[in-house]
């Protein structure tokens, strides 16, 4: 009898290795097995040649410490596949790491082992960018190592010059400080006007069941604040900038529907210590110029509270804005809330400031996707004056279509990609100002061509994702529409003013790059003729830009503080 038992336990685990669980068995995590793989795996048959096996050499393999760290379970825990599905979207946040899946796999009587899979992607980046439009050009050059060491770390260079400054900078960023849940961030910049210095130290919301998130900020810098007319540069205001931030907050509610609050403290210093250098002297005529040359000096602290209401779960999305990786995006409705008072040194009065947030997404069918959002805030001084009103809102539609051809050619994936985006405000603090051009969504105008207080966006993609799809490499083509429009607060929206422009481009997915997912090249036809009192040179009639990263993607950034929390 004992030499049958000991022959069973024996296969035993053979036996069950081959079962996927029963979801209606609640599971033991027996062992945790970490499976990185390199950059270019000689596993895979287009990867054995010597340049990939001289790459991975020199290549480092992200640590098995670092992937464990990021799961949110551990061995001997039961089995909980909502964590096993956040855990790989937390692996997958870091661009590094790709094709992520963790697999259970039955070893024994209500016993599981999980297979944590993943692939490296080359991290060490050389980010070259560049762009002509109308006489004005870009350039932008870095080299960036994303997982220094295969520890997740980030450590960048870049170089960048641009119609408003040339600047040099360096970034450190370690997602795991001292292997804990903190992140620690820091970057300086040298500029042609001035300098940067940030610096962030947080332990956020890490995943849903988080309870508990703080954090400091600091962003200190001195630099010329730019007024653009027609894509000139027209005037120069020196701005010293410092601000402190501390937060604190506490989360409540099951994974899907939980709640935040918590408190903030932030100290803020913006000072104008010259008079504004008028580069024409001809624009000071100009209305909406003029009210931004003399700048009032502000320092305050401000106390407040933060509140979070988040009802959004996940979805897996393909050829969206990326060839092919995995998007994870949200589904549900967050809600987001700042309150806060300022104590103002004087002249300037005290203020109750608010600031919202709202952001609803819903796959609306297995080939839709609607992000909406909205970003309001405004002051009301303790002398009963409104001020400093500004709204931010975008809609974002994306629709895959079904395959096409063109004679043998078959294109089995194309996506329409729609934007439409404004920024409304009322009374808000010289010097402020908004502007439309080449880099800012208007593709085939000059840089910051188009100047105001408020604005409106769209843009209509039609993104041709290529049966030219390699392990390396995916190529793309693009038609695109834009139009857009920028007026003053005394004046009005104006539908046959607005500027169109339209034209096709080149995308590039470089699949193995985790920093440029794709290179953008996109020749644009402006239909709308440019004019400017201050240009030295005759605008051209097209514009050819070439940088990284689409026009605009899915998801819109949230601003930091809600971000963090």
């Amino acid at each position: 009898m004992k030499f049958f038992l000991l022959i069973f336990c024996a296969f035993a685990p053979l036996v069950y290795a081959e079962e996927t669980p029963d979801p209606n068995v609640q599971y033991q995590i027996n062992k945790i097995h970490i499976d990185t793989l390199d950059a270019f795996d000689p596993r895979i048959p287009g990867y054995r040649s010597w340049p990939f096996r001289f790459l991975n050499k020199i290549h480092n393999r992200t640590n098995d410490s670092f992937v464990r760290r990021e799961l949110l379970f551990r061995e001997g825990e039961l089995l909980d596949s909502d964590l096993i599905a956040e855990s790989e979207r937390n692996l997958r946040k870091h661009r590094f790491l790709d094709d992520v899946r963790i697999e259970p796999k039955v070893v024994g009587p209500e016993k599981v082992d999980l297979y944590v899979h993943s692939e490296d992607q080359w991290t060490t980046q050389i980010d070259l960018s560049a762009g002509k439009s109308s006489g004005f050009s870009k350039f932008q050059f870095a080299i960036e190592e994303s997982n220094f060491l295969g520890l997740g770390k980030t450590i960048s260079l870049g170089y960048r010059r641009d119609p408003e400054r040339t600047s040099w900078g360096a970034l450190y960023f370690d997602p795991q400080f001292l292997n804990s849940r903190w992140t620690f961030e820091t970057s300086y910049e040298t500029a042609s006007d001035g300098w940067r210095y940030t610096n962030d130290v947080i332990r956020p919301f890490y995943a849903l069941d988080t309870k508990w998130a703080y954090g400091v900020s600091w962003d200190s810098g001195l630099y010329a604040d730019k007024l653009h007319y027609k894509g000139e540069t027209v005037a120069e205001i020196d701005t010293d900038h410092r601000n402190g931030l501390f937060f604190a907050a506490r989360s409540w509610g099951s994974r899907y529907n939980h709640r935040r609050f918590g408190v903030l403290f932030s100290m803020d210093s913006l000072l104008y210590p010259n008079p504004a250098r008028i580069i024409f002297p001809e624009a000071e005529a100009i209305k909406s110029i003029r009210k931004n040359l003399h700048p009032i000096d502000r320092e305050d602290y401000q106390y407040g509270v933060i509140f979070n209401w988040d009802r959004q779960q996940f979805i897996k999305k393909n050829y969206l804005d990326n060839f092919g990786r995995i998007e994870d995006l949200p589904e549900g409705l967050l809600l987001a809330t700042t309150f806060t008072r300022s104590h103002d040194i004087k002249p300037n009065p005290d203020f109750y400031q608010i600031q919202s947030i709202a952001q609803y997404t819903k796959e609306v069918s297995s080939w839709q996707y609607l992000s909406l959002l909205s970003e309001f805030s405004i002051r009301r001084q303790t002398d009963g004056r409104f001020s400093n009103a500004i709204f931010n809102g975008f809609s974002h539609y994306y629709l895959q279509m079904p395959e096409f051809r063109i004679g043998p050619i078959r294109f089995p994936r194309q996506t329409l990609a729609t934007n439409l985006s404004a920024t409304l405000t009322k009374d808000v603090d010289p010097p402020f100002q908004i502007s439309l051009g080449e880099n800012e969504g208007l593709r085939g105008y000059t840089f910051k061509y188009f100047n105001g207080q408020n604005r409106v966006l769209m843009n209509i993609e039609d993104r041709i994702f290529t049966p030219f799809n390699y392990r390396l490499v995916g190529v793309g083509f693009v038609g695109f529409l834009d139009a857009g429009y920028v007026w003053s607060g005394d004046e009005h929206l104006k539908f046959s003013d607005f500027p169109v422009s339209v034209g096709v481009g080149l995308r590039i997915g470089l699949k193995k790059a985790q920093s440029a997912r794709v290179v953008r090249v996109d020749f644009a036809l402006p239909l709308t003729r440019q004019t400017s009192p201050f240009a030295s040179v005759d605008p051209k009639g097209y514009s050819i830009s070439v940088s990284s990263g689409q026009i605009f993607e899915v998801l819109g950034d949230l601003p930091k503080l809600f971000r963090l929390f």
